[in-house]
């Protein structure tokens, strides 16, 4: 009789956590919730990766306490989710690849996700408007080079590194060449 329980335990948080995206604290008690943590198999990441940790925030939140309010919101929950869990039995049945994305709100507050949803989407946009500012820079950056370039081009103005390293690097061209040239020669009169 206890292995049931046990198994209800891990059972009925995982499935919460799957519905859900996370595991109500004040759903379960604290013995349920150390249960469910005792029966936790290792290899629960590639099942559902988040949920050891939605497990560990309902613990703690058992352990702060719930209030009655809270108790009583989510025994009301739970009546209501019967209808909730036929429909989305299907996708309890799909691979563990499927299962929704874990999240670090509780249950109880869905109201705040779709508030938190067009504020990153602001934090994004402000994102993208910062990208093109720094390729205006980089585009005036690089035309003010070509300008100076083509303002020392136009004056003849060379330091003199440059010409020594100009005349030394055609120096070295036409050595190779010319080493290169004696080789082939050699080659192709078999000497």
């Amino acid at each position: 009789m206890p292995a049931a329980a046990h198994a209800n335990a891990y059972d009925d948080t995982l499935k919460d956590y799957r519905t859900t995206g996370a595991v109500d604290g004040c759903k379960y008690t604290a013995e349920q919730l150390a249960q469910a943590k005792a029966q936790t198999p290792k290899n629960i990441k590639d099942v559902a990766p988040g949920y050891p940790a939605q497990l560990a925030v309902a613990a703690a939140k058992r352990a702060k306490g719930c209030t009655k309010a809270e108790e009583k919101a989510t025994s009301t929950a739970t009546a209501a989710t019967p209808p909730a869990t036929t429909t989305t039995a299907p996708a309890a049945s799909q691979p563990p690849a499927a299962a929704p994305a874990p999240t670090t709100t509780q249950a109880a507050a869905p109201a705040p996700a779709p508030a938190s949803a067009p504020a990153g989407a602001t934090t994004a946009a402000a994102a993208d408007d910062g990208a093109p500012a720094g390729l205006v820079v980089a585009g005036a950056l690089v035309v003010l080079i070509l300008v100076l370039w083509a303002v020392a081009h136009w004056w003849a103005w060379e330091p003199h590194w440059l010409v020594r390293w100009r005349h030394a690097t055609a120096e070295a061209g036409w050595r190779a060449s010319a080493a290169w040239a004696e080789f082939t020669d050699w080659l192709r009169l078999g000497r």
